[in-house]
């Protein structure tokens, strides 16, 4: 928290619930030019005790619709799951779902084959 309270992004804010260390709220801002452009979208970040360790358990309250968020809000990435790092920090999550996202939803697969 104090890291990114020292060097905040753009676009993504965090504060603690309740005096919890474990359980955050963040609100991060629909990209330009995106359908999600103007949106401000809620997120409940939950830490468990051996973090960083372990994953946090991330679900947007906001509702959303995208193919890795299922209808309850819980995000379904890899990086959240059985790829996770303990080098990893919120941040750089969040910069992780951004890329894999814009891989999977933004980036064409590559030039058709040719029959």
């Amino acid at each position: 928290m104090a890291e990114i309270m020292a060097n905040p992004t753009d676009g993504f804010q965090v504060e603690n619930v309740e005096d919890d260390a474990y359980r955050w709220l963040a609100t991060i801002l629909g990209p330009t030019d995106t359908l999600y452009e103007g949106g401000k979208f809620k997120l409940e970040l939950l830490f468990p005790s051996d973090y960083p360790f372990s994953p946090p358990k991330v679900r947007f309250l906001t509702k959303i619709f995208h193919c890795n968020i299922s209808p309850d809000g819980h995000i379904c990435l890899s990086i959240l799951a059985d790829e996770w790092s303990s080098i990893l920090t919120v941040e750089k999550f969040h910069d992780e779902i951004a890329r894999s996202w814009t891989k999977r939803c933004a980036k064409p697969a590559g030039p058709p084959e040719s029959s």
